[in-house]
């Protein structure tokens, strides 16, 4: 740890670790480095995501919270999709209070059954969390960080379709169009033709095993 102060748990999503408040704990209260050191914690799925471990980061945690919402394809409609967004308001309320001015939020776009208003939902969930947040500071921000869908061989959805590179092109600009009407709402994207490309050797994949 010489001459570092940051230490970054990156996996997928760190809280499904059932000791992580005890590493993290460990890492920033060892004695060697007197509480000097900052633990990063990316990629939260908000359905592992507790208060308490809000809580208990909040002082060596880095600035931005990065957050997961899940968007199961099963969930793309009905009550399930109300539950998680409700939990990902949750969550950004509780970075928003506990001193965090800036959310990320990770989503996926050209999911199986999707409809445009589940793209737009995107933005409207962004705008949510800038409201909340904007009752804890005077600014905030929400980035929600877009990438495709890619099918992927041993998986449910392995012989969905994958959505056009022109498709997923138009879907960016239906979201981004949406999302400036919210100021402190930030959208990014994964490039459409890079996530096609990803798809190809799935497919491929797929087609020799069939």
């Amino acid at each position: 740890m010489s001459g570092h102060d940051e230490v970054a748990l990156t996996s997928l999503s760190s809280a499904d670790f059932s000791g992580i408040e005890d590493t993290v704990r460990d890492i920033v209260d060892d004695p060697d480095h007197g509480g000097r050191v900052s633990v990063s914690l990316p990629s939260l799925r908000v359905d592992a995501f507790t208060v308490g471990q809000q809580q208990k980061s909040r002082r060596y945690a880095a600035p931005v919270s990065r957050l997961l919402p899940r968007a199961d394809v099963a969930d793309a409609h009905g009550d399930q999709q109300a539950d998680h967004r409700g939990g990902s308001l949750q969550c950004g309320r509780c970075c928003f209070s506990q001193g965090w001015r800036r959310v990320k939020l990770y989503f996926l776009i050209g999911l199986p059954t999707e409809l445009d208003e589940d793209v737009l939902g995107i933005a409207e969930l962004g705008a949510r969390c800038v409201e909340i947040g904007r009752k804890y500071h005077k600014g905030v921000t929400v980035v929600a960080s877009v990438g495709g869908f890619v099918p992927k061989p041993h998986t449910p959805f392995q012989w969905f379709g994958q959505d056009t590179v022109a498709e997923l092109e138009r879907k960016v600009v239906l979201l981004r169009n949406e999302a400036r009407r919210t100021r402190g709402l930030t959208i990014r994207w994964h490039e459409p033709a890079a996530s096609v490309a990803e798809g190809l050797p799935a497919g491929a994949t797929v087609g020799w095993e069939r």
